[in-house]
């Protein structure tokens, strides 16, 4: 009896043992095979992401070639638009100088008032002008002075390094501080300047003190 309980006893102890084993394989079998599903995940999410970054890299690849493409539209563009900006302006340099003298011309000339007990006497600087281009309106009460400044010739295909002398027309009215005689006003011209000499309508009265 004693060995029957003994042997009986030893059964169930190797039995346990057997499934303490079996139990262990099972949960080694679980753990690899849960390690063959993370690693194909893996395996899979890796593949997923180098396509993702192939279409990336494509991608970049693209926008680059199409920004350089852009880059080199652009300043070909600029470079023409420079391009013909500097023709335009080297073929109308000659227009665009005349345009200046113009307008440098339409200043007005410089101009001395000088008034006396007797006369109004007019000084304009007129450097280059003829005295045959001048034109000189009076009246009782105002002055004016009409210029015309002519360009000494014309020259062509040349570059103006500066242009600062004045053509065209200029004109210069000036109001009278006493009203005078028109029919006896002189002009003369002299050394670049115009003198207009006019004889006062109302000659100033001297006041005598009474002693």
């Amino acid at each position: 009896m004693v060995e029957k309980k003994g042997l009986k006893k030893k059964n169930e102890k190797m039995e346990g043992i057997k499934e303490v084993k079996e139990t262990r394989v099972q949960a080694e079998e679980n753990i690899k095979g849960k390690m063959g599903e993370a690693k194909e995940g893996a395996m899979k999410k890796k593949e997923e992401m180098g396509s993702k970054m192939e279409k990336i890299q494509e991608g970049a690849v693209g926008k680059k070639e199409g920004v350089q493409e852009g880059v080199k539209t652009r300043r070909t563009q600029a470079e023409d638009i420079w391009s013909d900006i500097m023709r335009s302006f080297r073929g109308r340099q000659e227009d665009f100088g005349r345009a200046l003298s113009e307008y440098t011309s339409s200043q007005k000339p410089l101009t001395d008032v000088i008034e006396t007990d007797d006369d109004v006497i007019i000084k304009v600087d007129l450097p280059g002008v003829k005295k045959e281009d001048i034109n000189i309106g009076i009246a009782e009460d105002s002055v004016e002075v009409m210029a015309k400044f002519e360009e000494e010739s014309e020259v062509r295909d040349v570059n103006y390094i500066q242009k600062e002398r004045t053509y065209g027309e200029t004109l210069r009215k000036v109001s009278l501080p006493a009203k005078v005689k028109t029919e006896e006003t002189t002009g003369t011209f002299s050394d670049s300047i115009l003198t207009i000499k006019m004889p006062k309508l109302e000659k100033k009265m001297h006041k005598l003190d009474i002693q």
